[in-house]
This record gives C-alpha cells, sequence and structure tokens, in this order.
C-alpha cells in the first residue's frame, strides 16, 4: 500500500490528487478505509505515519499529496485568490498527535498570557479559563481546550508552571515536547520542517 502511493507520487510530474493517492492504496487493499486506515483514522494521517518523507496539504481542495524534494506549494493550483494552499507543518504534526494547530500568534499569546498569569494568580485549576479569557481581551481567541492541552504537555515535559517562568521558557518546553510527540508517533521530519515547526512555536512569544 504505501510502496503503491509512492510509486503513484514518483511516477507524476505534479502534486497528485489525494484521492487518487487513496484509490492507489485501496487498489493494493480494498479493506483499508473499512479498517480505519491501518490504525491512523484517515488517510491524511496514513500518509503522515506511513510516508512521512511526502506531504499532504488540504488546500486547495480537494487536497493533494506531493513529494517536497520533487515538488513544492508553488506548483499546487492555486485558490481564486491567488494566495497560495497552506502547506505548513504544524497541519502535518496535529493530524497525528493530536497538537493544537494554532498559528504563531496564538503560541505567542498563549505563552506569553501564561507567564503573566501565573506572575499575577500562581497556578490553578482555573489557569486555562483565565490565559482563554486574556487571549480574548487581546482578540486573540484561543479555544480552552487548546490552551489545556498545552498546560498539560507543558506539566508532563516537566516544565515548572510558578511565578517567574518566562515565555520563551514554555515556548522551548513546548517545542521539545511536540517533537517528542512526533517520535513517539514515529513521524520524521526534515530538518527544514523542525525549524519550520521550531518558528511557529518558540519564535511567536515576543508579541
Amino acid at each position: 500500500m504505501v510502496e503503491a502511493i509512492r510509486t503513484a507520487v514518483a511516477d507524476s510530474d505534479r502534486p497528485v490528487v489525494g484521492a487518487r493517492a487513496a484509490q492507489v492504496a485501496l487498489g493494493v487493499a480494498p479493506e483499508l478505509s473499512a479498517q480505519g486506515w491501518a490504525g491512523t483514522g484517515k488517510f491524511t494521517a496514513f500518509v503522515a505515519t506511513y510516508l512521512p518523507e511526502l506531504t499532504y496539504v488540504p488546500q486547495p481542495p480537494p487536497g493533494y499529496v506531493f513529494d517536497p524534494t520533487r515538488h513544492g506549494v508553488a506548483d499546487l493550483p492555486h485558490r481564486e485568490d491567488g494566495a497560495p494552499p497552506d502547506a505548513s507543518v504544524v497541519r502535518r504534526v496535529s493530524t497525528v498527535t493530536n497538537v493544537p494547530a494554532l498559528t504563531r500568534e496564538q503560541y505567542g499569546v498563549l505563552f506569553a498570557e501564561l507567564a503573566t498569569e501565573l506572575q499575577d494568580n500562581g497556578y490553578s485549576s482555573a489557569t486555562s479559563k483565565q490565559v482563554r479569557d486574556r487571549a480574548h481581551l487581546r482578540e486573540v481567541p484561543i479555544g480552552r481546550a487548546a490552551i489545556q492541552f498545552v498546560v498539560q504537555g507543558l506539566q508532563y515535559s516537566g516544565a515548572t508552571l510558578v511565578p517567574g517562568t518566562t515565555a520563551r521558557d514554555f515556548a522551548t518546553s513546548w517545542r521539545d515536547n511536540v517533537l517528542m510527540l512526533c517520535e513517539n508517533a514515529q513521524m520524521q521530519l526534515t530538518d527544514a520542517e523542525r525549524g519550520e515547526l521550531s518558528s511557529v512555536i518558540v519564535g511567536a512569544d515576543q508579541v
């Protein structure tokens, strides 16, 4: 199944429509979809898990699979407004690990307001709600579930949720935790992808 998709992408002179790549796999194993794509749940997660050297992008519809060493977002059809589709590694990581697909701005505000909230009130069961409310006041909406996911991940990674911990401390701890989650999921990232992920998470805390 993996080799069938890999061959289809290698034989194409342009990114392959996702549905076409999925059909190639189903041609080898028709039961794959009904069985939950080998335990990954869906085709996009299957590609991210078993074909980490390939990139899947959902935009523009219907989604495309390509080899980033041969093609890039510039080779994809553009949206009607001319903007390139989003091929961010953040979305791939989110698909595989369930890490919230937050933007650079959202991560920056989250870590900054978490540091401020801890400085003002210390840690409590209401910390996630308070950070959500602080972010809302800055007109950068972040769901409480996403904030709680990050806060719990920071705790699991050994970060100290105490006054005096800086936004950058949180950002670097979270980045390291996300990279560990990727490794545990056997999701291989290129150096460029690791750099992009770090830029989104750590490079955003100076807001």
